[in-house]
């Protein structure tokens, strides 16, 4: 249950917990034959980003806006993040929630997964 909203800075400063969201993303790949696998597809942070800079992540991720329902928050961090658009529909929700707590965020976060196709 959401008691309230507070900025996003005051948020992380307080230690307060906030709503997430983490997607996966997946593309089915064939080995040649009728068998066809799965690849975890990881992107790599931004120099400049503030928290974890230039490490390798599976997930894209964020935080959920105040009224914002998980499944939009998702389709927009996929789209802001790699340019992913109109994948609302095309998400699973994993079915569980995942507290991530350390030095910069207190969060219950939503874990999506996505298939993606070779060119997206």
């Amino acid at each position: 249950q959401i008691a309230g909203t507070v900025p996003r800075g005051t948020a992380m400063q307080c230690g307060l917990r906030v709503r997430g969201i983490g997607v996966l993303i997946c593309r089915g790949v064939e080995d040649g034959g009728h068998a066809q696998h799965l690849q975890v597809l990881c992107q790599r942070r931004a120099s400049n980003k503030r928290d974890f800079p230039d490490r390798w992540d599976m997930f894209v991720g964020g935080l959920a806006r105040p009224g914002e329902r998980i499944e939009e928050a998702a389709a927009r961090e996929l789209a802001e993040e790699l340019g992913i658009e109109h994948t609302e529909k095309r998400l699973t929700l994993v079915g569980t929630t995942v507290d991530v707590v350390n030095k910069v965020v207190c969060c219950g976060c939503q874990v999506f997964a996505i298939c993606v196709s070779k060119d997206q």
